[in-house]
Formats: structure tokens, sequence, C-alpha cells
């Protein structure tokens, strides 16, 4: 059995607020001040879509918390059906595969999913 990649912070609070506890954690760590705008239909997303945002977010804190000598952290998480388009459609073309059915392939002959999921 595979373990969850699944970030932790997502198992008991839900997206919403996840990134919330996440982004005021990173601005106390800095000692900076913090504005979030979150949507508020975060909660109807997909598991791994979930997954996929509260790891970019965290990535993103990170590297403002490190990198960015900033006196303040401004944060709005926005998508829009496009842009998910457009993303989903650069990863397939960066894998040449033409659609999500050979995407699951792919995903299945490297292991990346069980079959009996």
């Amino acid at each position: 059995m595979r373990p969850s990649l699944r970030a932790s912070p997502l198992e008991g609070l839900g997206l919403t607020l996840a990134l919330r506890n996440l982004a005021e954690s990173a601005a106390n760590r800095a000692g900076v001040v913090l504005r979030l705008e979150l949507p508020t239909d975060l909660e109807k997303l997909a598991p791994d879509v979930e997954q996929c945002i509260f790891r970019v977010a965290q990535k993103s804190l990170e590297n403002i918390v490190r990198h960015a000598e900033a006196q303040r952290i401004a944060a709005r998480l926005y998508f829009s059906e496009g842009s998910v388009r457009n993303y989903v459609s650069s990863i397939l073309s960066k894998l040449n595969i033409a659609d999500h059915t050979q995407a699951a392939v792919l995903a299945l002959r490297c292991g990346l999913v069980d079959s009996h999921e």
C-alpha cells in the first residue's frame, strides 16, 4: 500500500481553513501583515485539486518568507475554468499526450495510481 501524499492539514480542516492557517502561520513566522482573499467555493473541489492548490500555496508562502524581505503578504486565490483548461493542456502537451484518457493510462503505467482505486 502506497502512503497518502495528501497534506495532513487538509485532512480535518478542508482547503479553506487549511489555506488560512498556512498563510497566517507564514505571516506570523515572518512577522509581517497578512491580507488574504479566498474564494467561497473551495470546498467543492476534488481532493487531488485541493492537494495541488495547497502545495502551490505552501511553496509560494515559503518562498515569500525565505527570500522576499517583505513587510506585508497579500494573497488572493483565484482561478477560472479557462485558466485550469490552459494549465491542463500545457501539462498534456509536455507529456506528449492528447487527452485525459491517455493521461490516466500513463499514470497507471508509471505507478502513480493504483488500478484498484
